[in-house]
């Protein structure tokens, strides 16, 4: 994949994201304690984020100065979540439990998603 198709691929993911946690709030909510809920779930989880972050780490693990930096920092954070979910799941349901609770953080979380897909969008249609 070209550094275009991952920012296209991660600002369409983080879009899809915001926009849901603006407009069903309720619902975003409802998938966060679901998943707390369910360990396999959160094993699941776990899991994608770490074959996603190994992912970029392997292919695409280019220190420069430019744009690209973005996708090797989002596949280190990728890689480091995943093997912590896995391996220590109770530190992000804790952090999940109090996100769900907070609904400034709900409505801050789903803007700033929004915004980093934007950003994504645009360096990947049209920057990259």
């Amino acid at each position: 994949m070209t550094d275009a198709q991952i920012f296209q691929f991660i600002g369409l993911t983080y879009a899809a994201v915001g926009i849901r946690g603006i407009i069903d709030k309720e619902s975003y909510r409802d998938i966060l304690k679901g998943s707390i809920d369910s360990p396999a779930l959160y094993y699941l989880f776990g899991l994608l984020a770490l074959v996603l972050g190994f992912l970029l780490v392997t292919f695409h693990n280019e220190w420069s100065m430019s744009w690209s930096v973005i996708i090797t920092i989002f596949g280190w954070i990728a890689l480091i979540e995943g093997v912590l979910i896995i391996a220590y799941p109770p530190l992000f349901i804790k952090i999940s439990n109090w996100m769900v609770k907070k609904d400034k953080f709900l409505r801050v979380y789903a803007g700033l998603a929004l915004l980093l897909g934007a950003l994504f969008l645009i360096l990947g249609f049209w920057v990259v």
